[in-house]
């Protein structure tokens, strides 16, 4: 009997541990970001070529000497044959308090770290263009970084045992239909992403998208619309057809796991990007806020099915609820006038 009780509260435990995983790891980024804030510093600088720089001014324009100096050498702007830019570069020298000097170039995506600092290519003499005379640099020192990483790497797995507890279809007389369904979109998702993605576009993009998160990112996202599409439309039939929302409902809970895996996995390697680009992962974005509350929303449709298993009905509502929650981050977002302002414009 013993056995019989330990063997089911490991079933039972493993069931649970992707969301253990992901809301442990939201809860340290949280409490990171809340606890980090008093200490997380957030600077600019503007440095003219061929001078020193040792001050940088903070949120409230006031002046902040820094630990070290950073001499402008260069600033360059590469061009595409269309005249579109490629890439700024900063060539700098920073010399530290002990007297030791670090060469270096500093480029979108590609931030410097010196003495607990990252330093990140902001923004240059727009009017002056190829010829501007300064670099404008942003300088950030979070000491709560680790733990924000390891917050992340928490929600990540927890992400990744959500996609396998939904691939893992147990009900054998749909288990056809669902690796079909399945195959149908990954096949759908690769031909779109293959024109989205095309060397036209991708060999002419500019310096905020070139980066190693931006092929994950952009297929996590296509991947979690695609099945989260098709888990909408098994739901839409089950609206019209009662009598058989009891037998399909497995197969749409398996696609919203599915989907929300591939959510989880894109919004968090946005977040590192946004990070290796503008030295911060979450800034309320209107693209931001409705990915997050999309994400919550079927979030919230995964625990009513787990909890209210009978009430199919509510949970068909809740599904295509989200699905429209869904829509309006995709595209709806940007009639939002905020929007204008929105570092997702490229």
């Amino acid at each position: 009997m013993l056995f019989s009780h330990k063997k089911k509260a490991v079933k039972i435990y493993w069931k649970n541990l992707s969301f253990i995983l992901v809301y442990t790891g939201l809860i340290i980024i949280f409490f990171a970001a809340l606890l980090g804030n008093n200490k997380l510093q957030r600077l600019q600088m503007v440095v003219l070529v061929n001078n020193a720089e040792w001050r940088a001014t903070n949120e409230k324009k006031e002046i902040v000497e820094l630990p070290f100096v950073i001499e402008l050498k260069s600033f360059t702007i590469d061009e595409y044959p269309s005249g579109k830019p490629k890439c700024f570069t900063s060539e700098v020298t920073v010399y530290l308090q002990n007297g030791d000097t670090k060469e270096a170039s500093i480029k979108v995506n590609k931030p410097l770290s010196v003495a607990g600092w990252k330093i990140y290519q902001m923004s240059y003499d727009k009017t002056q263009g190829k010829n501007s005379s300064y670099s404008v640099f942003q300088l950030v020192k979070d000491p709560w970084l680790p733990a924000v990483y390891t917050g992340i790497f928490l929600m990540l797995a927890g992400a990744i045992l959500l996609l396998f507890s939904g691939l893992v279809f147990k009900y054998q007389h749909y288990r056809k239909t669902f690796i079909f369904t399945l195959s149908g979109i990954i096949l759908f998702s690769a031909i779109i992403a293959r024109m989205w993605l095309s060397p036209e576009r991708t060999q002419t993009l500019m310096p905020t998208l070139q980066s190693i998160w931006f092929v994950p990112h952009i297929m996590a996202y296509m991947l979690a619309y695609s099945v989260l599409g098709v888990a909408t439309i098994y739901a839409i039939y089950l609206l019209a057809r009662p009598k058989k929302q009891i037998a399909f409902m497995p197969l749409c809970d398996s696609l919203v796991y599915v989907g929300t895996a591939f959510l989880t996995i894109g919004m968090l390697i946005g977040a590192i990007w946004a990070k290796e680009v503008w030295g911060h992962y979450w800034s309320w974005d209107p693209k931001e806020t409705f990915a997050l509350a999309t994400w919550l929303a079927y979030l919230c449709f995964i625990h009513f099915r787990r909890f209210q298993p009978e009430k199919t009905k509510i949970a068909i509502c809740l599904l295509i609820f989200a699905f429209l929650i869904l829509q309006m981050c995709w595209f709806g977002v940007k009639y939002i006038p905020a929007f204008g302002n929105s570092v997702h414009i490229y």
